[in-house]
């Protein structure tokens, strides 16, 4: 399996794509911090194989500018709304809210 890292887009004239789901009602206690995460990771798997990828607590800091504890208050987050599931690797699966 592939395992793709999470970093910042290379192209500063790319954009990062926001899943207009992440607004609706059944999302609507996501915070901001979770959907910029959830859209960055969906970002960092665009053309992969797999849906896992490898985004360790001290890129989420670097990403949202946050704390280390805010960052795995964020991946709870996504994880209790199942838009991603941790892993024991260390890896996070993302979820394709856009299937739905």
């Amino acid at each position: 399996m592939a395992m793709v890292q999470c970093s910042a887009p290379a192209d500063t004239d790319d954009y990062l794509y926001i899943p207009a789901i992440l607004f609706s009602h059944k999302y609507a206690g996501l915070s901001s911090n979770g959907k910029l995460l959830y859209s960055i990771l969906r970002d960092n798997l665009r053309g992969a194989k797999s849906q896992d990828c490898f985004c360790s607590d001290q890129e989420i800091c670097w990403l949202l500018k946050c704390s280390k504890k805010q960052a795995r208050r964020t991946i709870q987050e996504l994880d209790k709304f199942h838009l991603v599931s941790p892993l024991p690797s260390g890896k996070i699966r993302v979820q394709d809210v856009c299937s739905e």
